[in-house]
């Protein structure tokens, strides 16, 4: 997905909204004060399947270029994601990942998004990223504002959570926790975003003729959700799914994070609702799934979807707590800027 040359960047002087002396609030942040982007997360954060033409690539092919939340490859005009829209306020934004790779390439940067993680693992994703934070002297750790998008819980719900009832809400809760409490303790200067566990269920919604694949890899990606006694599995994995998106709130509205000014956590209920974009049958004009939202395996994101999810999370960042969107919508249909009444991005306080 392209956008036109001659549709503008939505938000007019992006460039003024940067401080012009680096903030001391993380609640007086401005998109524009946001130096460094990093993303913590699993495949859907790593970008894969994105542009896969066949199974083989969504296998071997992570391209972290264009993923929603730390890809910047390109121009916001060629791939809508959330650094693209950031280099609008701040062109010496950095972090962001470039072209194809797995965790451990250089052009993967900030982006410690490991290929099947599960909350257990994303606190060692955490301490990866501080380590090569500090190892990258293009950047200035102490002093630098930092925006970390931390996603998970796909896996979790999908492959895990039924064939261990010990892998439920209250661990991931706990195991979230020990992520962020690790944040908390290492990086200075950070705006973390805790991203809702998607709505699993989204995947036995799908309407119309599925293709192949798809019944061919869904069973193999979510075995929680596909195959025999689908009806209980879709009972449950929908219950799950809501509990998890409960528990990942409730850790945030603790406040265990609200105890120092240069420090936030903010939950962004981005995919809490997740459906895929539908489309009219040309043969039955029926409303069925569009596909090409989808990879190659129907379970990762194509490079469609990671734009329409860059536009929902970016108008997150700027809607405040409780007024948050959590469905998804075409590109550009809805795309918040920052004002000169409120220009920061949001939080609990700074809206409150």
């Amino acid at each position: 997905m392209q956008i036109p040359k001659g549709l503008p960047f939505p938000c007019a002087h992006a460039e003024q909204f940067r401080s012009k002396e680096r903030p001391q609030s993380v609640h007086q942040l401005m998109p524009g004060d946001v130096d460094v982007v990093a993303a913590i997360g699993d495949s859907l954060t790593a970008g894969v399947g994105a542009l896969a033409e066949d199974v083989y690539s969504v296998i071997l092919v992570e391209n972290r270029g264009m993923s929603w939340s730390i890809g910047g490859q390109g121009t916001w005009r060629e791939y809508l994601t959330l650094p693209n829209i950031l280099k609008q306020f701040n062109r010496n934004l950095t972090g962001f990942s470039l072209g194809d790779g797995h965790s451990e390439s250089r052009s993967s940067r900030f982006n410690v998004a490991v290929n099947g993680a599960m909350d257990q693992d994303v606190e060692f994703a955490a301490a990866t990223l501080v380590r090569r934070m500090h190892a990258d002297h293009s950047i200035d750790f102490q002093n630098d504002w930092k925006m970390i998008n931390v996603w998970v819980g796909t896996n979790d719900i999908c492959s895990d959570f039924c064939y261990d009832a010990n892998q439920g809400p209250t661990q991931h809760y706990l195991n979230l926790q020990k992520t962020l409490d690790y944040l908390h303790q290492h990086v200075p200067r950070a705006f973390v975003n805790l991203v809702s566990a998607p709505f699993i269920p989204a995947y036995a919604q799908m309407r119309g003729d599925e293709p192949s694949t798809c019944l061919t890899m869904l069973p193999f990606m979510c075995s929680c959700l596909f195959g025999g006694n689908h009806a209980e599995k879709l009972k449950n994995v929908t219950k799950a799914t809501r509990y998890f998106q409960l528990a990942e709130e409730a850790l945030v509205e603790s406040g265990r994070y609200d105890t120092r000014p240069d420090f936030t956590v903010q939950f962004q209920p981005t995919f809490k609702h997740l459906s895929f974009p539908t489309m009219r049958d040309a043969a039955t004009n029926a409303e069925v799934t569009d596909y090409s939202y989808l990879a190659f395996d129907c379970f990762h994101y194509s490079q469609k979807f990671h734009a329409v999810a860059a536009n929902a999370f970016w108008n997150n960042l700027l809607e405040a707590p409780g007024q948050k969107k959590s469905s998804l919508s075409a590109v550009f249909e809805h795309f918040e800027c920052p004002t000169k009444r409120r220009p920061f991005l949001a939080t609990h306080l700074n809206m409150s």
